[in-house]
């Protein structure tokens, strides 16, 4: 399992190149709202979703995509680490 610091990144670059090309990288910082502002759509949610499953092998439940830790990358990120942790 990659370090926190490690995975934030990791994050925050699938996110930059993804759904918002050519936009300097502090537009988006760790607690940015991303659903609600127009930075993801529900595609692109189910795109972040795919991305996350696959790259780090868990399972993301329905319950955790609403108004759940997928709002910003410091939630994604802990989100990652308690289900590789579990």
């Amino acid at each position: 399992m990659t370090n926190r610091p490690q995975l934030k990144q990791e994050i925050r670059s699938y996110i930059l190149n993804e759904f918002l090309p050519g936009e300097p990288s502090d537009t988006l910082e760790d607690d940015t709202p991303l659903v609600g502002d127009g930075i993801l759509s529900s595609i692109d949610t189910l795109k972040l979703i795919t991305y996350l499953e696959d790259t780090y092998q868990i399972s993301i439940d329905a319950h955790e995509v609403v108004g759940g830790p997928l709002r910003t990358v410091n939630g994604i990120v802990g989100l990652v680490v308690e289900k590789k942790t579990a």
